[in-house]
C-alpha cells in the first residue's frame, strides 16, 4: 500500500480513537468537573449498582467530594428530604437591610403567620392504587342512616368494595338509590387502577324530596361518633350531597327569554331553610343532582372519604325515633352545639334571658275561624297580666318570601320558653328553644291526628312536649293509637283559653 494511499476503516478508527483520548486526558483536571468529579477522584471512585454514587438526592455533591466553593454556594449544612436547605435556620430580612436591600420572611416566622391548615391540596385529588383497590369500611349503621369510608362513585352506581359483604348490611337498609356490593376483584376490572377523592366528611340525603330533620338524623348519626372515640372534636361536613333533588322546582324546559315574566325561580326544598345551613355549616356546601350528575358523565370513579346517609324513605318514623333515642342516651347535649353556633350567630346569650318568653308560630288559615286572633288576644292577655314575653312571628318556606324576617323569626326562637305551632314543619323550630326546666313545644292538632315522630324529637332534646287537640292535651298512649302525620295542618279548632292556661302552668314549673 502506499503512502498517500486514503486510509482505510481501521486506521480511521485509531485515529478517532486516539485522539479522543489524547483529548480526554490533556484536559482531565477539566473533564472530570464536568462530569461532577474532582480531580482527585481518580485515586477513589465510589460505585453502586447504578455507576458512580457522587451526586446525592437533594443535588450535592458527596460529602467527600466538597470543596470550599461547594460550601460557599450551597453551603455545610444537613439537609433532609421534602425541606428546603437551612429553612429553620433563615431568619428572614427586613426591608431596607443587606446589599441589595430585598426582604423575606424566615421560615419560622412564615409557619407562625400562616399554619399549616392539613388541608389537602390540589394535587390530592387524584389516587392511583394500582391493584390495590379502595376497601370500603362500614363505620356505623341504624336503618335508614349509615356512615362509610371509601365508597366509590361510577357511572350512576355507588359502590361499596367488600370482600366480606357479610359484615355489610343490604344496600336496601342504607338507602333506595342504586348502591351496590362488589368484589375487590371485580372492582380492579369495573374500575381501573386510579380515580379522583372527595375528601373531607360528606353528608348525603337520597330522598327525592328531603324531610324537615334531615339536618337533624344527619348530625344525630355523625355526632355519635365523637361519643364513641372519645375525641374532642369532629371534622365538619365539607359538603351535603342531594343525588335526587335539582336546584330549581320546575325543569326550565322553556327559554327564559320566551317566558311571560321574569319570576323568580324556585329553589327546590332541602328540608330546612337556605340561611339555616349558612349559619350552623357556613364551610358546608350543597351539591344537587345536577352536581352529582357532572360526576357519574365523567367516567372516571371517585371516592368518597367518608360519607354519611340519611333515607327518611328506609327508615321511616319509627327509625328516626330510635336513632335520636340512642343519641339522647349517649349525650344530653348531643344537639347544643348546633344550637348554640345559631344563638351565637342572632347574638342571643341564654344568661342575658331573665323574662319568660313564649314564640307563636303562625300560617295563615292553619287555625279554624276566628281561632287564630282568639289565640293571639289571649297570649297578648297573659303576657300583660303575669310578665311574659310573647314573640309573634310568621312561618316561612324556603326561599318563597319572607326571608329577611328569618332572622328575626330564629332569634324570637333561641330566646323562648315556649314554642306554640299548629301541627306541621313548623313546629320543628322549637328545635333552638333555649333550654330550660320550662322548655315546652306545644303543637295544635286536627281531631284525630298526632304525631309520635315529633314527640320522639322533643323527648331526644330533653324538651316537654303537649299535643293538644281542640280543648285537651293529648296523652303519649292517646297519640300513638291516632293517625300519624307531619303534614301542615290548615282549619284547625282550638279552645285557646285552655291551651294558654296549660301553656301558663308549664311556665309555672
Amino acid at each position: 500500500m502506499r503512502w498517500l494511499s486514503p486510509p482505510n476503516r481501521r486506521e480511521i478508527a485509531l485515529i478517532l480513537f486516539c485522539a479522543t483520548v489524547f483529548t480526554f486526558a490533556y484536559n482531565l483536571q477539566h473533564s472530570l468537573r464536568y462530569i461532577g468529579l474532582e480531580a482527585l477522584v481518580t485515586r477513589h471512585v465510589e460505585f453502586s449498582p447504578s455507576g458512580l454514587n457522587h451526586i446525592e438526592k437533594d443535588g450535592r455533591k458527596s460529602p467527600r467530594y466538597r470543596d470550599q466553593l461547594d460550601d460557599l454556594i450551597i453551603g455545610n449544612y444537613e439537609w433532609k428530604d421534602g425541606e428546603v436547605l437551612n429553612a429553620n435556620l433563615d431568619p428572614g430580612q427586613a426591608l431596607g437591610v443587606g446589599r441589595h436591600s430585598a426582604m423575606w420572611v424566615g421560615k419560622q416566622e412564615q409557619d407562625r403567620l400562616w399554619p399549616s391548615t392539613g388541608e389537602p391540596g390540589v394535587s390530592a385529588g387524584f389516587w392511583r392504587w394500582n391493584t390495590n383497590v379502595p376497601r370500603t369500611k362500614l363505620v356505623k349503621h341504624v336503618p335508614g342512616y349509615t356512615i362509610l369510608d371509601q365508597v366509590i362513585a361510577f357511572k350512576g352506581v355507588v359502590y361499596i368494595v367488600t370482600d366480606n359483604p357479610d359484615t355489610f348490611p343490604d344496600a336496601e337498609s342504607m338507602t333506595t338509590d342504586n348502591w351496590t356490593g362488589i368484589s375487590s376483584e371485580d372492582a380492579l376490572t369495573l374500575l381501573g387502577r386510579y380515580g379522583g377523592v372527595i375528601h373531607g366528611v360528606s353528608w348525603m340525603c337520597t330522598e327525592h324530596v328531603p324531610q324537615n330533620t334531615t339536618l337533624l338524623s344527619l348530625w344525630s348519626i355523625y355526632s355519635s361518633l365523637k361519643i364513641e372515640s372519645g375525641e374532642d372534636s369532629l371534622p365538619p361536613p365539607a359538603r351535603l350531597i342531594l343525588p335526587r333533588t335539582s336546584v330549581f322546582e320546575d325543569s326550565d324546559k322553556i327559554n327564559d327569554e320566551k317566558k311571560p315574566n321574569l319570576a323568580r325561580r324556585l329553589r327546590s326544598s332541602t328540608g330546612f331553610h337556605p340561611f339555616l345551613a349558612k349559619v350552623v355549616f357556613p364551610h358546608m356546601g350543597i351539591m344537587y343532582k345536577e352536581d352529582w350528575a357532572d360526576f357519574q358523565e365523567m367516567e372516571v370513579p371517585y371516592v368518597i372519604q367518608r360519607l354519611v346517609i340519611a333515607d327518611y324513605q328506609v327508615s321511616g318514623p319509627n327509625g328516626l325515633s330510635e336513632l335520636l333515642l340512642k343519641a339522647a342516651s349517649s349525650s344530653r347535649n348531643w344537639w347544643e352545639p348546633i344550637r348554640q353556633r345559631l344563638a351565637s350567630f342572632l347574638q342571643e346569650r341564654g344568661d342575658e334571658l331573665d323574662r319568660k318568653a313564649v314564640t307563636y308560630v303562625y300560617r295563615h288559615g292553619a287555625l279554624s275561624g276566628q281561632a287564630h286572633e282568639s289565640l293571639v288576644q289571649a297570649l297578648a292577655q297573659m303576657g300583660n297580666d303575669r310578665g311574659v314575653d310573647l314573640f309573634l312571628v310568621e312561618a316561612a318556606d324556603g326561599d318563597r318570601k319572607n326571608n329577611m324576617q328569618w332572622g328575626e323569626r330564629m332569634a324570637a326562637v333561641v330566646r323562648s320558653n315556649v314554642l306554640i305551632s299548629v301541627q306541621g314543619p313548623d313546629v320543628l323550630n322549637g328545635l333552638f328553644l333555649e333550654p330550660s326546666p320550662q322548655t315546652t313545644i306545644v303543637e295544635i292538632f286536627s281531631p284525630d291526628t298526632a304525631s309520635r315522630e315529633h314527640e320522639s324529637i322533643a323527648k331526644a332534646l330533653g324538651i316537654k312536649y303537649i299535643a293538644w287537640s281542640n280543648n285537651h292535651q293529648l296523652s303519649s298512649k292517646e297519640i300513638s293509637y291516632m293517625e300519624q302525620t307531619q303534614e301542615q295542618g290548615y282549619d284547625v279548632p282550638v279552645d285557646t283559653g285552655t291551651v294558654v292556661d296549660a301553656i301558663w302552668r308549664t311556665l309555672q314549673r
